[in-house]
């Protein structure tokens, strides 16, 4: 989880007009694919919101992808993406 980004309050419409889904009932979920086979992964917790989390993941070999301390081009492609997509999020209004 990002210290500099904060989840805004849960709102179930939106977050399923945005493409969330709680198939695992416990949870609010979003995926995006980055680049690539690598996604971001956004997990809520629906009874503690205040513990949400971001997993870049390579889907693959099922790892996370750590694309801040690899230094080549195309983890650079995926951080560009990664920020575009928080800043999505926070015109969205999901992150302040």
């Amino acid at each position: 989880m990002s210290k500099e980004i904060k989840l805004t309050k849960i709102d179930e419409n939106k977050l399923r007009k945005i493409g969330f889904t709680d198939y695992n009932e416990p949870y609010w979920y979003y995926c995006e694919r980055l680049y690539g086979d690598i996604t971001f992964n956004l997990t809520i917790p629906k009874n503690n919101p205040d513990k949400w989390y971001i997993d870049v993941l390579d889907e693959n070999y099922l790892q996370p992808y750590d694309f801040k301390s690899i230094k080549t081009e195309y983890a650079r492609k995926v951080e560009k993406r990664y920020n575009e997509v928080i800043e999505k999020l926070k015109s969205l209004e999901i992150f302040i």
